[in-house]
């Protein structure tokens, strides 16, 4: 059994993505129905590792949803999800702080061209039903504008506050495989803060 899954989306949690719940007659969970539609968009916004589930093992190593199934034949992101919705007391429960993939995250960027923001390049956010955003869409007539202005550089997406570290669009998705100017300008939206994508 898992002992806990963590969300890359900030703001997001487990509970957001279930559709339903399963029951017995008399009220006691046994199952959860996932928004899978609402799950491929997570997923394609933010790669595979969007949702992580926490391993019951001494390492407390995390694995993504096929990773689970691969390795114990079941559907772990369900089976968090149930834990999450159990009553408080439930010997099932207990939480273990990790903070490992938050490294494929981005700290923020830089954009060479001046008085231009991450929101310039926002053509919209998407949103969950609550009005969680979870992904953003680019807008890709203006950052192609912008790199033929300023080159593949024009937009630079850093991990630390040394922007010659960072890397460009292309580089961040050949690294971590996902969209570095998605994740930002999400995180833009949420805070400021360099913290904004850490675990709890």
């Amino acid at each position: 059994m898992p002992l806990d899954v963590e969300l890359q989306v900030t703001d997001l949690t487990i509970e957001d993505i279930i559709k339903e719940q399963i029951k017995t007659r008399s009220g006691k969970i046994i199952g959860v129905e996932i928004d899978e539609d609402l799950f491929d968009t997570l997923v394609s916004n933010w790669g595979k590792k969007a949702i992580l589930i926490v391993e019951p093992a001494a390492s407390y190593s995390v694995l993504d949803r096929w990773e689970w199934r691969a390795k114990y034949g079941t559907d772990g992101l369900k089976l968090a999800a149930i834990k999450k919705l159990l009553p408080r007391e439930h010997p099932w429960l207990g939480c273990v702080p990790w903070e490992g993939e938050e490294k494929a995250l981005p700290l923020g960027g830089q954009i060479r061209a001046p008085g231009v923001t991450i929101e310039d390049l926002v053509k919209e956010y998407i949103k969950t039903k609550s009005g969680k955003i979870m992904g953003a869409i680019i807008d890709e007539d203006e950052f192609d504008k912008l790199v033929a202005t300023w080159g593949d550089r024009a937009v630079v997406i850093s991990q630390s506050d040394d922007i010659k570290k960072g890397l460009d669009r292309w580089e961040w998705k050949e690294k971590y495989g996902t969209d570095g100017l998605e994740l930002w300008a999400i995180k833009k939206a949420f805070s400021d803060s360099p913290d904004a994508f850490k675990i709890p």
